[in-house]
């Protein structure tokens, strides 16, 4: 987006300029006259200024400060339904809650995908008047149901996801927790829609699969959708043609003191290794803190051992915080297929220490009340503060945090990925071999046989740097290409459980169960007599359940037999041609299923499409 302040961004701040002397119930009312503008026909962006500078004002009331020009161009693009690109982490809550706020005034509902419970969003959506619900895994149905009739709905895309699976095999109507799917942003777009794209929620019943969707389909199912990254512009052209979205990168104007150094390119594998033992010797010696990101455990242990024959100690990272004691001075951190998000705190993680320090002291937290065990961890991070807040000026008096990369994880947004680990100072490295296989080319082969596997310093030269980042463009390439044939044949089962969903909940849960079954099998009620819609329901869901089940496990073995030959697009119309025989199969045996039993209710109330009497308008 423009760095000059559009028309909008200039009008919304104006707007909270004059609220910041308006009275809370005041904000509170102008909140509710544009749900109820909303609601008698005045169009959402008509109301967007106004709605952004309620959010700016009362986030100045509690946080001392209003909105940014960043926070606002990113809270637009959001609500206009791109993918945003943000380095600055500390804008997205409340880059959201402007989306979230808008989306909810049109009295939808709308879900934020995101881990941590959004509690910034949540206090400046609950102060302007709107229900926010986080969803938890230890909720019942009732509890789920109120959830996802607030206003705006916290939860994690795997515990949506389930829900909606969950909805479209219920035993009728009024049973479904959810709304219809209306508006999702997502938090950590980049992770959730691209690397978890084909990852499948699977419902299981007794070890059977009953329903299967993956993330890309679930979210496909949203009316609207948007998403909010710290890196996501090199992997643009993705976005759009997997979702149909654009991506708009915003930049928030801070300077940043980190050295993202040129990668070190090695001939071998050993000699790239050897390098980077001689790094993590020079910055231990710094008493710096050092975090080496590997993509493989047998990395991670080749340089365990190497570390200890060299006398240097490695921290063991805790499994579910590991990266919480990797910002403390002199600490060597290996770290391998990161999945946390954000940047290493310096001086390590004070909250988590403070927990490990109750824990020490012998408080169980299954059986300390929760006030108890509140009041001994803000005790331990009294006590803690002060070491804590030396070790801090300390690793940053040294230059902060070394984050040293020992295997190229694929592409370069996962790259800066990596390297955002370090936060806005300190020295960032990625390690490269020749003999790896992303950067071979038919044509080094034998240059390296006779002359570069001898070598074991770091290459260097802007022949070789040029030919290392073409070397990352074409691994990039790559793994889209393979992203985007995964999806192609993905799109091929989504196509069909969501006619299958649909069909079933018109049969289980439409107000008219037997048209919608006489549809499905192309029969004939005659003549005319009051059918028991209960039992028509029962008997459809028993027999869609059990054919589909049949039929899904059908379509998942297929796709992975597809899947062995790496999704090639030449038989994706042999997959699709294959997928939707099979699918035509099964709805022919639950039609004739269904045509079996349907008489036993009574009188021959019903006749099959192959019995229809000569009077038939068919």
């Amino acid at each position: 987006m423009s760095h000059a302040l559009s028309p909008d961004i200039q009008a919304i701040e104006r707007m909270a300029v004059l609220l910041a002397d308006v009275s809370d119930p005041e904000l509170l009312t102008r909140a509710a006259t544009l749900r109820r503008r909303q609601a008698t026909g005045e169009s959402p962006d008509a109301l967007l200024s106004e709605a952004f500078a309620l959010v700016s004002a009362t986030f100045g009331r509690i946080f001392g400060r209003q909105c940014t020009p960043a926070e606002l161009r990113a809270g637009i693009a959001l609500y206009r339904g791109a993918v945003v690109e943000l380095a600055d982490r500390t804008a997205w809550p409340v880059a959201a809650t402007l989306a979230v706020f808008l989306g909810a005034v049109e009295g939808r509902g709308v879900h934020l995908m995101a881990d941590d419970g959004a509690p910034i969003m949540a206090t400046l959506c609950e102060r302007l008047g709107l229900t926010v619900a986080r969803l938890s895994d230890d909720m019942e149905a009732d509890e789920r149901r109120l959830a996802y009739a607030a206003d705006v709905t916290v939860g994690r895309v795997q515990t949506l996801g389930y829900d909606h699976l969950i909805d479209n095999r219920v035993s009728g109507p009024n049973e479904r927790v959810q709304r219809e799917l209306y508006r999702a942003i997502v938090m950590e777009a980049d992770l959730v829609m691209l690397d978890q794209l084909t990852t499948y929620l699977t419902l299981n019943r007794d070890g059977i699969r009953t329903a299967s969707i993956s993330v890309r389909a679930y979210l496909a199912r949203y009316e609207s959708v948007a998403g909010i990254a710290a890196t996501v512009l090199t992997e643009a052209a993705e976005f759009t043609h997997l979702y149909g979205l654009s991506v708009e990168t915003v930049d928030t104007a801070h300077p940043t003191a980190r050295r993202d150094h040129p990668d070190l390119l090695y001939t071998t594998t050993e000699a790239k290794l050897n390098g980077l033992l001689d790094a993590i010797a020079g910055h231990h010696a710094e008493a710096r803190p050092v975090l080496v990101v590997t993509d493989s455990v047998e990395i991670t242990g080749r340089l365990a051992d190497l570390l200890a024959a060299r006398g240097l100690p490695v921290a063991s990272p805790h499994p579910e915080r590991p990266l919480a004691r990797a910002g403390r001075p002199a600490t060597v951190t290996l770290f391998a297929q990161p999945t946390v998000e954000g940047e290493v705190a310096l001086g390590g993680d004070l909250d988590w220490l403070a927990q490990e320090h109750v824990l020490a002291s012998g408080l169980d937290p299954a059986v300390a009340s929760g006030d108890a065990w509140d009041e001994a961890a803000a005790a331990a991070r009294q006590e803690l503060l002060p070491a804590w807040t030396a070790d801090r000026d300390r690793v940053i008096e040294t230059g902060g945090l070394v984050v040293l990369v020992a295997e190229y994880p694929g592409t370069r947004r996962l790259e800066a990925r990596l390297r955002a680990l370090a936060g806005t100072r300190g020295d960032t490295r990625v390690f490269v071999a020749l003999d790896e296989g992303w950067t071979w080319h038919r044509y080094a082969d034998w240059l390296y046989r006779l002359i570069l596997k001898h070598i074991t310093e770091p290459l260097e030269g802007s022949l070789l740097a040029r030919a290392v980042e073409r070397a990352k463009r074409q691994c990039e390439a790559r793994i889209a290409g393979y992203r985007r044939r995964m999806a192609a044949y993905d799109a091929v089962l989504s196509a069909i459980g969501k006619q299958m969903d649909a069909e079933r909940r018109a049969m289980v849960e439409g107000a008219e169960p037997l048209g919608a079954i006489l549809a499905f099998t192309e029969g004939e009620q005659a003549p005319p007599r009051k059918v028991d819609s209960e039992a028509l329901r029962l008997i459809a869901q028993e027999i869609i359940d059990e054919q589909w089940t049949a039929c899904l496990a059908e379509l998942t073995a297929m796709y992975d037999d597809y899947g062995r030959e790496r999704y090639t697009q030449e038989a994706l119309p042999a997959f699709r041609e294959q997928a939707e025989a099979t699918y035509r199969a099964m709805r022919e045996r639950a039609a004739k299923a269904l045509t079996d039993r349907l008489p036993v209710l009574g009188a021959y109330w019903y006749i099959s499409s192959r019995d229809l009497p000569p009077w038939s308008a068919r």
